[in-house]
């Protein structure tokens, strides 16, 4: 398969040299950008609309130390010599309405030497490209067609902490036909990505072929129907794991109707059905079915209803959960809501029975200078499982990992080993201690993301484990949420506090190592001066399970100041601390641009960073800085500039220097 790959990367740069030779003839026709449809060059059937581009050059030197948590030491020192051309076309065969054409070039050879003390010195070629072409058939009609086609190679630092190489190829059609009675759209997409870590030597492969149709149809403006249905078939290869294979349909039939004309009234529906089958197999209906009415004198009355199928090998899942809400408002001041839930989960191995009520009130009013809001909200929830094993097997658990919280399993007692991390579709896996790691906190277990890995900030992940459960229980739990905010001088200044309450009774057969007693007290403040934002909070969270502390400072200043000079400054500072285990975990991440124009051609730009991150298992020190000087002489743009970036992620040390030198012909 590398042998492969590299003789098709081979022949897309010698297709990119010809089509770059072929065009240079093109851009002596004039640097400036033409647009219409009155042609700029024809050649037989063939018409040229527009052409625009670029042509790079820049030289560096870089300096760079690597310490290895063996101490093993190496300072190489570079040489580069890179150029880019880029190249955007349009045109026509025939007549616009007939066929179009568009086609974006990128190509950026470079040539490097590297001087390295404990190892030879060596040379090498690092070449970034990007294609993407595409025609269109019958663009104004009443249907139309497109082939297109993308390459692009280049390499990446994910998150300033892990080098990565990426290749993706791509091709596909579509076919649309927006006509008033049934719009019909088709899709059709076939992509390879390859991806190479170089701090971990990890090699992700990824072949996926797409095809997705959309189908509308409106009967009246009361009512839309959307019926989708997409296949995929994907093959992964990983470096660490086997290959996976899956193919996954999907069809969804989407429904949204008004009752009523003046649109007071609606019904939503929304069936899924999802089947997967390779090396997982999985089956997963799911029917979700809302209506809702107005009432008089400002009440509103909805219900919800939905059922959730989940069948994988052994496993099988049934969800039913109805929902009623009476919402009242009081003009723009209170608005208050009460809601009765009820739901029934059976599993192959236990049934969960849950009846949960509630209410919430908001209150806002205007005070001199200012506003006051009052916010309550009451949960009491009853559980009765019954477990037919000592053993539960917990299937696509989400969660959404972010550093700035802890996110703990949903269930204790787990056996580590079982722990499998994936996203939606289980064809991608995470890796343990590369893309997260898992820390014992009591009873329970916290997934955590490292920074660098395939897992970004805010990524949802789908988690399958086992745990030892007790064979029944029943509860039930009472909780209390309460907010307060009071904002002054229209809004420079903004006060809040906040409560969060959550106790258990009627407790029959439970082991109390299980409950998550919550105690929690928020305190904060926020201002707000022009381009000058900020805040502070300090948050006391006392648990069963993790108690913890936290402070947190965060200021962003943004704005432009002289009709020169541009600036962006954000902070952000949290110091954490992990009561029972007197662990303390720190995050800081600081981060500004500048930019000051020294006249109509010419400007400086400062940009910087630093973030550092102390604890178990992520510490991490990174600081980045950049500085450039740009010009525009005559018909050139010139860049010189200066880069820094030092970075100790879990005890291994780089300390890097750069300087350039760009020179830009823009046409």
């Amino acid at each position: 398969m590398e042998l492969k790959e590299k003789n098709t990367l081979a022949v897309i740069r010698s297709v990119f040299k010809i089509t770059c030779v072929l065009f240079v003839t093109t851009i002596g026709i004039g640097f400036s950008q033409v647009y219409g449809q009155t042609p700029i060059l024809s050649w037989g059937a063939w018409n040229m609309q527009s052409v625009d581009g670029s042509i790079n050059l820049e030289g560096q030197y870089r300096q760079q130390e690597t310490v290895l948590r063996s101490n093993l030491t190496e300072r190489p020192q570079a040489s580069l010599f890179s150029g880019q051309f880029i190249l955007n076309t349009k045109s026509y065969i025939w007549h616009p309405n007939f066929m179009l054409l568009d086609l974006n070039l990128d190509f950026s050879p470079g040539t490097q030497r590297e001087r390295l003390l404990l190892a030879p010195d060596r040379s090498e070629v690092r070449t970034a490209e990007r294609m993407h072409a595409r025609s269109t058939f019958f663009n104004e009609r009443p249907f139309s067609a497109s082939l297109f086609t993308n390459f692009s190679h280049g390499y990446i630092a994910r998150e300033n902490t892990s080098n990565v190489e990426t290749i993706r190829k791509d091709f596909g059609a579509n076919f649309r036909y927006p006509n008033k009675v049934a719009p019909l759209m088709l899709n059709y997409k076939f992509e390879n990505w390859t991806q190479n870590e170089s701090q971990t030597n990890r090699k992700f492969v990824t072949h996926r072929h797409n095809l997705n149709s959309i189908f509308s149809k409106s009967f009246n403006k009361l009512n839309k129907h959307q019926l989708t249905f997409s296949f995929d078939d994907y093959l992964r290869d990983y470096s660490f794991n086997a290959r996976t294979r899956s193919k996954i349909s999907r069809v969804d039939l989407k429904s949204d109707m008004y009752l009523d004309k003046n649109q007071d009234n609606s019904f939503n529906s929304l069936f899924m059905y999802y089947y997967q089958k390779g090396d997982f197999n999985f089956k997963r209906f799911q029917a979700n079915e809302a209506i809702k009415f107005k009432l008089p004198k400002n009440f509103l009355v909805s219900g919800n209803y939905q059922y959730n199928y989940f069948n994988q090998t052994e496993l099988n899942s049934n969800q039913h959960v109805l929902r009623n809400n009476l919402n009242h408002k009081i003009f723009l001041s209170i608005d208050t809501d009460v809601y009765l839930e009820y739901t029934n989960l059976k599993q192959s191995t236990f049934s969960e029975l849950t009846k949960t009520a509630g209410l919430s009130f908001v209150y806002r009013k205007k005070i001199p200078t200012g506003r006051v809001a009052f916010s309550y909200a009451y949960r009491n929830r009853n559980e009765n499982r019954d477990n037919e094993s000592a053993f539960l097997n917990i299937l696509n658990e989400e969660h959404v990992l972010d550093d700035l919280q802890v996110v703990l399993l949903n269930n204790p007692f787990i056996n580590l080993n079982s722990i499998v991390v994936t996203d939606e579709t289980k064809t991608l896996f995470y890796q343990e201690n590369i893309d997260y790691i898992l820390i014992q906190r009591g009873e329970f277990v916290e997934i955590q993301r490292l920074p660098g890995g395939f897992i970004a900030s805010y990524t949802k992940v789908f988690i399958d484990y086992t745990s030892t459960q007790q064979v029944s229980y029943k509860l039930s739990f009472d909780n209390h949420r309460f907010t307060t905010t009071i904002g002054l001088f229209n809004q420079f200044l903004e006060l809040y506090f906040r409560t969060n309450e959550l106790d258990y009774n009627n407790v029959e057969t439970v082991d109390l190592r299980i409950l998550k007693t919550i105690s929690q007290r928020v305190y904060g403040t926020r201002f707000s001066l022009g381009i000058l934002r900020g805040g502070w909070e300090k948050d006391i969270f006392n648990s069963n399970i993790i108690p913890s502390r936290s402070i947190r400072y965060h200021v962003t200043l943004a704005g432009n100041l002289f009709n020169r000079l541009g600036l962006s400054l954000a902070g952000n500072l949290r110091d954490y601390l992990l009561v029972n285990d007197n662990e303390k975990q720190k995050l800081t991440n600081i981060s500004g641009k500048l930019i000051y124009r020294l006249n109509k051609r010419a400007k400086v730009n400062f940009e910087g960073g630093y973030r550092l991150q102390e604890g178990r298992g992520i510490d991490l020190a990174l600081t980045t800085f950049r500085g450039e000087l740009t010009s525009l002489f005559h018909q050139l743009l010139l860049t010189v500039g200066f880069e820094k970036y030092k970075r100790n992620f879990l005890e291994d040390r780089t300390n890097f220097n750069r300087i350039y030198l760009k020179i830009q012909r823009i046409f």
